[in-house]
């Protein structure tokens, strides 16, 4: 049985491990399509949490997790309110999940249950093609290629639409509105 959303926006989440353009990119396809985005409520909840950090290692804690998930959630919810057509969204539910494994070698049943619980129509999976940036957040710059295996790993064991977006700039860009335009002309037909 196929899950539906609450309403009837199209919901592109944009997926893959940290430093890969999906804020970018979200922002872009946002502008593109005339529609808007959802961030990543954990960048802005760790941020928060520790002002001055200084070791992004040590900054997200088992506790962390859940506030991060429900203020994901509650962005998630307060943009279907608005009923686009389509939204993009910066992260999701399911990234949370593959980087509580990731970090904490843990799976929650609360998460995995909210993770099948929500639909989302389509994810981006962005490749390798930009450039690791550091910020204080991101602590990963030699593991991208394993990581970006488990994220592609997690969406086909999961058996989820997906589309890798190479490239970088406007390449990168005009690659996922066209990957973003045929899907929509599918789902008119």
């Amino acid at each position: 049985m196929e899950k539906k959303n609450n309403n009837n926006s199209l919901k592109i989440v944009l997926f893959g491990p940290e430093s890969t353009g999906k804020t970018e990119l979200a922002q872009a396809l946002a502008k593109h399509y005339q529609t808007s985005w959802v961030p990543e409520y954990a960048r802005y909840y760790l941020e928060n949490k520790f002002p001055e950090i200084i070791n992004a290692e040590s900054i997200c804690a088992e506790e962390d997790i859940l506030p991060i998930v429900s203020g994901q959630i509650a962005l998630e919810n307060a943009e279907n309110q608005l009923n686009n057509n389509v939204v993009f969204l910066d992260t999701n539910p399911l990234e949370t999940s593959v980087y509580v494994k990731y970090y904490f070698n843990k799976s929650y049943d609360w998460l995995e249950k909210i993770v099948s619980e929500r639909h989302y129509d389509l994810y981006l999976l962005t490749d390798l093609s930009v450039a690791w940036q550091p910020d204080l957040l991101r602590d990963r710059p030699n593991d991208r290629e394993n990581l970006f295996a488990i994220f592609k790993n997690e969406l086909e064991i999961r058996n989820l639409p997906y589309k890798i977006i190479t490239n970088i700039g406007e390449k990168r860009t005009n690659l996922a509105i066209s990957i973003v335009d045929n899907f929509l002309l599918q789902k008119k037909m």
